[in-house]
């Protein structure tokens, strides 16, 4: 669709205090102006026949492979990815006309939802998503894949779109059902979502989590048909069987950056918020009151800027969290491997500690809806999430192992919170259980602290300065580490910790006699406490 820049020249605009809202009832007028040609329903009709048959064209090329020069037969792709090496004469074709399909997309989807309804199918649109969202190779611009995304959205039901006017159930539902490629939507959407970080590119925070976002809305609702769900458990499998692959598989990269995620949204939320409540605090004690006229000024704007950072990273902190609350249901054991569960259990104490334990009066600003905090809620879900691995010996250990944030006061101070706001009693019942078996593995841990704390440094993770279960050592750098430590690592950097030099998970060379020795000295240090 064109971008058009609003011309002021030939616009008279009067001056003083109504500068502002002439300003904005000319640009308010200008856009009604815009929208309302736009929906002309003979243009939307010509621009529908060009994009679907736009999207036929791009769809029949990226299934030729590069030897094919031409092709006048368009055949229709059966199955996803395609396996062939990209035909070049995709590299001649200007970005533009992709941004003009997923613009068309995005415009219906906010302003005339009733045209999808009309339409007699969308299965080009949708072909080109699935064709082009996952495939680097076909489309090298991840900032596009994207776009490709968020113009999928569209089609969601049971979103407010433009007017009020929401897309009717049953056509999402056929579309998410028979779409004869659709059951490769998982793969496509979990490879753009972690394109995203790997662009190499410097892409502002913001800019990344607007991203993801329809991404989010996408996932939650193929979440609810069978199909899906069990094509995302294959992805896990898979993953969980080459997790030691010099290539970390897809769904592994993206339960990693989706941690990455809720780490950073919840903890930057929790500080903007802290800052927020010293704002308030220092205004009621009158401290500004006293400044000059331009220092106020400048807080009042740093003020009002932390509000709407708190108002954005509670909204996809929050969403985030329901995302892995939605995925841990149904998928546990990889999550479990030692690469994973530490992390997982430090980031849901961290953020239980902060939302009910002392800390938490560093978060009571007035105000709370205005920045969309809703700590109640955010227990609710973490505790949620520790409940999807109740039945799991190593998580449990892991949450008790936390030095940092656990303590045998964290989990009633939560089960405080959920009795106050009314969560459903079986749950309560049920965290309460969990809080019993976890300090169980606490007693055990503190036992075995006793029993190996003067362990040799040489037994120890250079990083973590834990025992080490399975030492290997660094081709690079000579370092011995932890196989679970250099693991967890290289999730997030492909490098060797201690030099930056470029490392594989493959790369690392066990250290058996250590090991050996390091089991035998345990073995000892127990008949000694006997």
């Amino acid at each position: 669709m064109m971008k058009k820049k609003i011309n002021w020249r030939n616009t008279i605009i009067p001056k003083g205090r109504f500068r502002h809202l002439a300003i904005f009832s000319y640009g308010l007028t200008a856009f009604l102006n815009i929208k309302t040609v736009l929906n002309e329903p003979r243009l939307l009709e010509l621009s529908n026949a060009l994009f679907t048959a736009s999207c036929s064209w791009l769809v029949h090329l990226a299934s030729l492979s590069d030897q094919v020069e031409n092709e006048e037969v368009i055949q229709k792709i059966k199955q996803l990815p395609l396996i062939s090496k990209a035909n070049r004469q995709l590299s001649y074709i200007p970005e533009f006309i992709i941004e003009n399909i997923t613009d068309f997309l995005t415009f219906l989807g906010r302003f005339n939802v009733q045209l999808f309804e009309s339409l007699s199918s969308v299965d080009e649109y949708v072909t080109l998503v699935l064709v082009f969202m996952g495939d680097a190779s076909r489309l090298r611009n991840p900032h596009l894949r994207a776009a490709l995304a968020e113009a999928f959205e569209a089609i969601l039901p049971n979103k407010q779109h433009g007017g009020g006017r929401t897309l009717n159930s049953a056509f999402a539902e056929a579309i998410f059902t028979y779409h004869p490629l659709i059951e490769d939507l998982p793969r496509v959407l979990l490879d753009v979502f972690v394109s995203i970080e790997l662009t190499g590119q410097a892409v502002a925070f913001e800019q990344k989590f607007n991203y993801r976002r329809p991404m989010y809305e996408i996932l939650e609702y193929l979440w609810k048909f069978d199909k899906h769900r069990e094509q995302v458990k294959k992805l896990a499998s898979y993953a969980e069987e080459h997790i030691d692959d010099a290539e970390a598989p897809l769904f592994l990269r993206f339960i990693n950056l989706l941690m990455n995620d809720a780490n950073f949204l919840l903890d930057e939320a929790l500080s903007h918020m802290a800052r927020l409540k010293e704002n308030q605090e220092a205004m009621d004690h009158g401290e500004w009151d006293s400044m000059p006229n331009q220092q106020r000024r400048e807080l009042e704007n740093t003020f009002r800027h932390t509000g709407q950072l708190a108002r954005y990273t509670n909204i996809m902190g929050l969403k985030t969290l329901i995302i892995l609350d939605m995925i841990t249901r149904s998928i546990q054991s990889i999550f479990c491997q030692p690469a994973i569960c530490e992390r997982l259990a430090l980031m849901l104490n961290y953020f239980l500690q902060h939302l009910v334990g002392p800390k938490r009066r560093n978060l009571k600003v007035r105000n709370l809806n205005e920045y969309q905090f809703e700590p109640q809620k955010l227990v609710a879900k973490v505790t949620d999430i520790y409940l999807n691995f109740s039945q799991y010996d190593e998580f449990c250990t892991a949450v008790c192992n936390d030095g940092m944030s656990y303590n045998e006061q964290l989990f009633p101070q939560a089960v405080e919170v959920l009795d106050r706001i009314g969560h459903p009693r079986e749950r309560i019942d049920a965290f309460l259980k969990l809080s019993e078996h976890i300090q169980v593995f606490a007693a055990q841990q503190k036992e075995n602290d006793a029993v190996y704390d003067d362990a040799p440094d040489e037994y120890l993770d250079p990083i973590t300065s834990t025992l080490m279960s399975d030492p290997v050592m660094l081709p690079s750098s000579r370092q011995i580490i932890d196989r679970a430590t250099i693991a967890r690592h290289l999730l997030s950097d492909q490098t060797d910790p201690f030099n930056r030099n470029p490392l594989r998970m493959q790369d690392v060379i066990p250290q058996s006699e250590l090991k050996e020795t390091i089991e035998q000295w345990k073995a000892s240090r127990r008949r000694q406490q006997s």
